[in-house]
């Protein structure tokens, strides 16, 4: 079966539709319309995707006795109203019904304005916009897709984070006896939940690097990024190099090897340079009355027990860090963060 005519008006195909699939085999002759100001198909062409305006532009390539771009220079509905906005058949009467009923010749008309370069630049824009339509539509499905997969991943990583503490826990508790309580623990966990992913710079001060292996395991995972110094003079040195590189510093009290910079030399020496970071100190033997002396320094906190020294990093960091987009917080957490010193 063929068709005879077909008539199209604001038609919303692309431009580029390739009608000799359908010409002259299926249809004897097409005559396209357009409406050379009309601003629907220009809409639609922004936001709907695989949609063209060749309802306003024509198609490409295709003129010839059997098929014809008219133009007229009027809006999407100028086909059904008069000159004066109202409703009207005149343009059906005069260029369609001949078309369809008395078999008439195809009436050739352009009656658009002569073009301009900004015209012919806008134009073009206009009709190749797919890649930017796909990315319009792409966009924030991508973006919840890496939304969702961030809070899949953010939970993991939770999780991690606390069956590492746990662990660590579990080998001091083998190791030196100190068994922390359901409430301390329940606290830890609730801490644990509240901590944003993201990175954090810790200096740490230790001449012996075994000491503490696993509570620095243990808190990698909650994205603290460690550079370890076996010296006062050499820890004072990357402090002072970077002094906006750190969020919190720890160090143990007394070191093995002749340093001159043990006690509270080396948080005087911070002290003096007017910062504020978070210091805690990590060492055996802590007593009341020396906890307060820590305090009159300017410690934070100094403990043994390593529930405390997880609580008061995590404090810490729950302060240092903004809460950044998901996305941004996740992939902060995902990149492997390297231990020097």
């Amino acid at each position: 079966m063929t068709v005879e005519t077909i008539i199209l008006a604001g038609s919303v195909l692309r431009s580029d539709f390739y009608w000799p699939d359908l010409v002259p085999s299926r249809v004897r002759r097409v005559v396209n319309d357009c409406g050379s100001t009309d601003s629907v198909l220009l809409l639609s062409q922004f936001l709907v995707m695989f949609t063209g305006m060749a309802g306003r532009v024509g198609f490409v390539g295709m003129n010839g006795p059997e098929f014809q771009n008219r133009y007229s220079c009027f809006g999407h509905g100028g086909y059904f109203i008069n000159e004066a906005g109202r409703e009207s058949d005149s343009f059906m009467q005069q260029h369609w019904l001949p078309l369809l009923v008395g078999q008439a010749e195809i009436e050739v008309f352009d009656d658009r304005a002569a073009p301009r370069i900004l015209g012919g630049i806008g134009f073009w824009l206009a009709n190749n916009l797919e890649p930017v339509k796909i990315l319009i539509y792409a966009v924030p499905l991508i973006l919840a897709l890496l939304f969702v997969s961030g809070l899949y991943v953010e939970a993991e990583l939770a999780r991690q984070r606390i069956s590492a503490t746990f662990d660590m826990l579990e080998e001091m508790k083998h190791r030196s006896g100190i068994s922390p309580g359901a409430i301390q623990l329940v606290s830890l966990v609730q801490k644990s939940s509240r901590v944003p992913l993201g990175r954090t710079n810790v200096l740490w001060l230790d001449d012996n690097r075994a000491n503490n292996s696993l509570e620095r395991t243990a808190l990698a995972k909650y994205g603290l990024c460690f550079e370890r110094a076996e010296y006062g003079a050499d820890a004072l040195r990357l402090f002072s190099e970077h002094p906006d590189r750190f969020a919190l510093i720890v160090s143990d009290y007394t070191r093995a090897r002749d340093d001159p910079m043990v006690g509270y030399a080396f948080l005087d020496e911070v002290k003096k340079r007017g910062s504020n970071l978070p210091f805690i100190f990590y060492t055996m033997g802590v007593s009341e009355s020396r906890a307060k002396e820590a305090q009159s320094h300017g410690a934070k906190a100094i403990t043994e027990d390593p529930l405390v020294l997880f609580n008061e990093v995590l404090d810490a960091v729950t302060v240092g860090r903004s809460d950044s987009g998901i996305v941004r917080r996740v992939l902060d957490a995902l990149r492997p963060c390297k231990e020097t010193g």
